[in-house]
């Protein structure tokens, strides 16, 4: 059994990396995944192909694999983690980007082992007010820590600090030796070993930013009045969201009021605090006296008609923070261009949201999330790399772009084609002349000034023509359009290879959790990966 496995393994693992090999760009997601007292690291690749009958631009996905991590996720074992992975698919040169969330480990992974140079930085992390590249100036209280070693409350209380304290040393003088056994060698040299690892682009997952805009920062709002509604708020629906889940009595008895049960939060789905709160707003609307019952069922005190405006109000000004984020989360429909123009019409309604005077209890939250998404993402607007995944995307093109930037969006796209033709006259005008035989002094003048002539015609029709007959062309068409614009086209594939979320390792996990059940938990570690791998290509198919 285990040879048929091994061997179908290799024979899918064969192909995907001839398939990666077609791609000209590729970009990767990556995260951690803890289960069952064992970390893994998954990722997976995303690129776009041509069908080759008709001619459609499709994205392609597939999963690399779920790669168990020993020790602390520190930003060191993480980078040489995700580059044996590139390195294993033969894809450290055509890996544009990475994606991941927000966490402190990886930001320093990509910080200290970048390949992008500082020119790279300078051209697509540009800042309006002449500012150099920097990295974001704050940091989230769930990621200042990426050294944390995790202990079960049970183990400090039966074996003390002392023999627990002996243990994590053991632990840890295990973890250097297995690090040391994987690599191959007694004697590492930790300096040669940094040098080989080569990461690419980092992308912070936007979906991830966002949910941190929704509750971290709504958290840390100072509006006394704001607050105290929503802690009472919410711990008279987290009261009644507990007994449902810990009991089946109390399950049963809110399906048999209400007919349906309610929808439980959960901290690590986006949008499932909207989703529940939704959820109960529509109790409100539709079945108000039997969710009056319940809550006099459990003894928890009813809702207020304050609490009730809050809540009304709560999730109309969130409904667009969840619209987004189920925009970005799309893997086959959107890339990374989609980002700025989402979150352009975002600030659009919260804006308006603003200026409406109806509200009266979530001003604070209004301007919260405001404040969160220019925090956040002003980087973005201001970098090359992301407006030119825009502009390049036909469905958005200028159309997001304020007037005071659709000058400057229109010369960098100019520019950039103007770069690729020029690339691709020195191209030829090299091939031309390593091809010609003739050496006559009367016939080898007169076809290089032709030629140079051309050159300058080709740019000249270039460099202008094809942008102005892309914007031209009008908004809301489909990729096949590129190909009458074919150097549009490739910096649509180069600049759109990335997703705008890690999304799809979220995916990964859930197909993972579906593996790595209990009773498999002695699954070797390769055996676990090579499940996952084919799995997730059957899916892929």
């Amino acid at each position: 059994m285990m040879e048929l496995l091994n061997k179908k393994y290799q024979s899918t693992k064969d192909n995907l990396i001839a398939e990666l090999q077609k791609a000209e760009y590729v970009c990767t997601t990556a995260d951690c995944w803890t289960a069952h007292k064992r970390s893994f690291l998954g990722m997976t690749a995303h690129w776009h192909s041509e069908d080759k009958d008709s001619k459609e631009i499709v994205r392609r996905s597939a999963c690399l694999g779920v790669r168990r991590i020993y020790g602390s996720h520190t930003h060191d074992v993480i980078a040489k983690a995700i580059s044996d992975v590139h390195a294993e698919f033969q894809i450290s040169y055509k890996v544009n980007c990475t994606i991941t969330d927000n966490g402190s480990n990886f930001l320093k992974a990509f910080k200290m082992f970048s390949s992008v140079t500082p020119q790279d930085k300078d051209n697509f992390s540009r800042r309006s007010d002449g500012d150099e590249y920097e990295e974001d100036e704050f940091n989230d209280e769930e990621d200042d820590e990426e050294d944390v070693v995790y202990i079960e409350i049970g183990e400090i209380l039966n074996h003390g600090q002392n023999q627990l304290q002996m243990e994590c040393d053991e632990e840890h003088e295990q973890n250097i030796s297995i690090r040391k056994e994987n690599i191959g060698e007694d004697n590492v040299d930790s300096d040669n070993e940094e040098s080989q690892i080569r990461l690419p682009r980092h992308f912070r997952c936007t979906c991830h930013t966002i949910n941190l805009i929704a509750t971290t920062d709504v958290k840390n709002i100072v509006n006394q009045r704001f607050s105290k509604l929503k802690k009472q708020l919410d711990a008279k629906l987290s009261s009644i969201w507990n007994r449902q889940s810990r009991s089946s009595l109390a399950s049963d008895h809110i399906k048999k009021i209400m007919g349906e049960l309610f929808v439980i939060h959960n901290a690590t789905r986006w949008n499932s605090y909207y989703d529940a709160l939704r959820k109960v707003q529509h109790f409100v609307t539709h079945k108000f006296e039997e969710l009056q019952m319940v809550f006099d069922h459990f003894k928890v005190k009813r809702m207020t008609t304050a609490e009730m405006d809050f809540l009304k109000e709560f999730i109309k000004v969130m409904k667009p923070i969840s619209d987004a984020l189920d925009v970005f989360q799309s893997e086959l429909k959107m890339s990374v261009g989609c980002v700025l123009p989402v979150l352009t019409l975002l600030k659009e309604k919260l804006i308006g949201f603003q200026e409406d005077r109806s509200f009266t209890h979530c001003v604070p939250l209004i301007t919260c999330l405001i404040d969160g998404v220019e925090r956040r993402f002003c980087k973005s607007f201001v970098d090359d790399f992301m407006r030119l995944a825009a502009i390049s995307d036909p469905h958005f093109k200028l159309t997001w772009s304020p007037e005071e930037k659709k000058a400057y969006d229109t010369d960098l796209l100019k520019r950039e084609v103007k770069r690729r033709g020029n690339a691709t006259l020195e191209t030829q005008s090299s091939h031309d002349e390593g091809s010609c035989s003739d050496f006559s002094p009367l016939k080898g003048k007169k076809p290089k000034r032709n030629r140079f002539l051309e050159g300058l015609k080709k740019r000249a029709s270039t460099d202008v023509s094809e942008v102005e007959r892309y914007f031209n062309d009008g908004v809301g068409g489909s990729l096949e359009d590129l190909h009458r614009f074919p150097t549009i086209k490739q910096i649509f594939l180069e600049y759109n290879s990335a997703l705008p979320s890690s999304a799809a390792c979220e995916r990964l996990f859930s197909t993972a959790g579906l593996i790595f059940v209990p009773k498999r938990t002695n699954l070797k570690d390769s055996t676990f990966d090579k499940l996952v791998f084919l799995k997730k290509k059957r899916e892929f198919q």
